[in-house]
Formats: structure tokens, C-alpha cells, sequence
């Protein structure tokens, strides 16, 4: 640089280029620049946000130069844009080109006259049991989502995506037993999915019903005996929830990368939810938000009592709900979508229902909440939906 009388670059600033299309919106040369400006900090101002140029301006025209300590700074900025860069572009390959083993022929698709395959997630694997259909992959998925959404042990009982009962406790026998007990009707045939390994008590208690599947981290010689002359699918998968999601359209094919906010809801009524009512209400609202639109979910002491999802009109969610509901002091229900109108309180007061978790966002919240206060219900809204389709 010397010899063709070249001055040394004292700023790089760059704006990389948002990402849309992979892989023609990939920014290489911009993010190249800010690393690299970035490790040579102590010589090089690296700038990567444009919130930052009135102090880069303020630093030269009153000092006439940049400090380290900031310059220190805006490396870090560079250094943590540059990571979450290459995280998302990540994100959105990983659909197109995910981890996987290799291709299964499955029994059939959605209905016997489909005919299906296909290729298992790395450290997913089927260990016993008849040949799936994609029925019975798509239930496990619904399934262990609402598992994995507690640090507790958990099981959850899956009919046609959505759940008939789940439940968690502080083993996972117990959970069980909730969790089939929540609608034994529904459970008949259904998929079970576990957080923790299925051991011979589970497997004792399993054994003597009809168990379409039954999804988990691992599965105890006992349990693995227990089945060993039937035709239940036992699937071992790792702990996992879709950080993104593709769908098939005749529009064109959709990519998602799913959101999940922290559980952090407001009260909006006088009345306030105690410990174990805050408890359940959280159990709930894990529960809606894993379950078809329009959903409510009923529950009590860590166990759903009654379920709906898929409904077109949120009232008449829990029309059906309260239709088959066992009644327990301190219910709460969680929906997944605002309350449009008082409608809907009503009728969850007339049902038993003590306190409830939803969305908020409706233009008549006010109103929503007037009705719950009139009541001496207990209400809070998370901020965000939870809409699942």
C-alpha cells in the first residue's frame, strides 16, 4: 500500500443486505468487510448500525478521532450482527437441507390411497412396531411438541394432531395416568408422547390398552418387552422443536421460522391468579398453543380436562369443551386468539371456569374485561397469539 502511495483504511461501514431468497440474497462481500474490520479494531473503525453514525460523527469532529473502548464496542455490535447473520441464513437453509438419514417407504400417506416416504431427522429412529403412516409421524410431532414444552415430566395423548389429554407431574406414572384420564374416550387408538424415558411402570400400564404410538427419548429393556409382540410403534426421538417449518401449497411452497416468546402475561383484572393458579395457567396456555385453531383448553392441577381445537368460532370452542367437561374447583381455560366479545366469558363463568389466559388485542378488551370483573373472574393477556394451523 505504501508503494502505490495507498492510505490505510480507517472506517468500514457497511449495511449488510437483508435476507430473503437463499441463495442469491446471501451477503459475503459486506460481512467479510465487518469481520475483518472488526478483528483489527484497535486500527480500523468497524460500523455496522446506522444508529451509530452521529456518535462516529460527534467522536471525529470533536476529538478527531474514535476512542478504543468505543471502537472496542462497535466490534462487538459487528461480531453479534455477523453471528445472528449466519444463524438466520441457517435457519432458513436448514429446511432444504436439514441433518437427516435415510429415505423410509411409510405404509401411506394421509389416507390408504396415498402412498408416502420418509427421511428421518438425524437421532430419530422407529425401534419397534408396525410400518407408519404419515398420520402416526405428524401425531408424534404434535405430541412431543407439548412435551418438550416442560421441565417437568410430562405425557401428552395425541388424536388426529391435536390433544385429548395431557399432563404433568412429578413422575412420569402419574402424568400418564392424567393424562389417558383427561378423556379415556378419546385416547382409544391414540399416540403418547413422553419427556422422559418409558420405563416398566409406563409400559405396564400401556400394554393393556390400544396404543397407536409411543414417542419418547428412550425406552427402558422393560418397556421394550412389553411391546415386543405388538404391533405399537415405539419411536425414539432427541429432545427437538422445529425452529422452522415448510409447507407445501398449490400457491408455492411457505418457510417459517417459529417465534417463542417468554410466558410473561399482565393481569387485567382486580382479582390476581395465586401460585398454583399461575401455574396451571401456564400449563394451559402451552397446552392452546400447541393445538388447531380456533383452540381453548380447559385445565386443573396440571391436567387438561377438556380440549378443542379446530373450532371456527372461539365460543363455540368452548360450547364443546364445556359439553364433556368434569367439573374441578380453580379450572382455568387458555385460548389462542383474542376474545371478541363478553360472549365467550360468560359463558367459561357458567362452565366453572375461575381464571383465563389469552392473547388480548381485540378493539373490545375493555369491554372483554369489564365482564370478567363483573364476574369475579380472574383474567390475563400474553401479548401475542398463538394460532396454529
Amino acid at each position: 500500500m505504501r508503494l502505490l502511495n495507498i492510505k490505510a483504511i480507517e472506517l468500514v461501514c457497511v449495511t449488510p443486505y437483508k435476507l430473503n431468497k437463499l441463495p442469491e440474497s446471501i451477503d459475503i462481500g459486506g460481512i467479510a468487510l465487518l469481520r475483518a474490520a472488526a478483528k483489527n479494531c484497535s486500527s480500523v473503525i468497524p460500523v455496522c448500525d446506522p444508529d451509530d453514525y452521529k456518535l462516529i460523527i460527534a467522536q471525529l469532529r470533536d476529538k478527531g478521532f474514535v476512542p478504543c473502548d468505543i471502537s472496542a464496542k462497535l466490534a462487538m455490535k459487528v461480531f453479534k450482527l455477523t453471528s445472528d447473520y449466519d444463524s438466520r441464513v441457517l435457519r432458513l437453509a436448514a429446511p432444504a437441507t436439514p441433518e437427516r438419514t435415510g429415505t423410509q417407504k411409510l405404509r401411506y400417506g394421509e389416507n390408504p390411497m396415498d402412498k408416502a416416504e420418509v427421511i428421518f431427522a438425524r437421532g430419530c429412529s422407529q425401534i419397534s412396531g408396525k410400518q407408519m403412516s404419515s398420520n402416526n409421524i405428524f401425531d408424534m410431532e404434535a405430541a412431543y411438541n407439548i412435551v418438550n414444552e416442560f421441565k417437568k415430566p410430562a405425557c401428552a395423548v395425541i388424536k388426529h394432531r391435536n390433544a385429548s389429554g395431557a399432563a404433568m407431574a412429578e413422575k412420569s406414572l402419574p402424568a400418564l395416568k392424567k393424562a389417558y384420564g383427561a378423556d379415556p374416550l378419546s385416547a382409544w387408538g391414540g399416540v403418547y408422547a413422553f419427556n422422559r424415558r418409558v420405563d416398566k411402570d409406563c409400559a405396564a400400564f400401556l400394554s393393556k390398552k390400544f396404543v397407536e404410538c409411543i414417542v419418547a427419548p428412550d425406552f427402558s429393556r422393560e418397556a421394550l418387552a412389553a411391546f415386543c409382540r405388538k404391533n405399537t410403534v415405539l419411536f425414539k426421538a432427541p429432545d427437538r422443536r422445529a425452529v422452522a417449518t415448510v409447507k407445501s401449497s398449490v400457491f408455492g411452497t411457505v418457510t417459517e421460522n417459529k417465534g417463542n416468546p417468554s410466558f410473561r402475561p399482565v393481569t387485567v383484572t382486580k382479582k390476581k391468579a395465586g401460585k398454583n393458579l399461575m401455574r396451571d395457567l401456564e400449563f394451559a396456555w402451552k397446552i392452546v398453543k400447541n393445538t388447531t385453531s380456533n383452540a381453548v383448553v380447559i385445565a386443573a392441577q396440571g391436567q387438561t380436562l377438556a380440549v378443542c381445537g379446530g373450532a371456527q368460532a372461539r365460543v363455540r370452542a368452548i360450547e364443546i369443551c364445556g359439553s364433556y367437561l368434569k367439573k374441578q374447583e380453580n379450572m382455568v381455560l387458555a385460548t389462542d386468539g383474542f376474545f371478541p366479545f363478553d360472549d365467550s366469558i360468560k359463558l367459561a363463568k357458567k362452565i366453572g371456569i375461575k381464571a383465563i389466559i389469552q392473547p388480548g388485542g381485540s378493539i373490545r378488551d375493555a369491554e372483554v374485561t369489564k365482564a370478567a370483573d363483573k364476574l369475579g373472574m380472574i383474567m390475563l393477556f400474553t401479548g401475542h397469539r398463538v394460532f396454529k394451523h
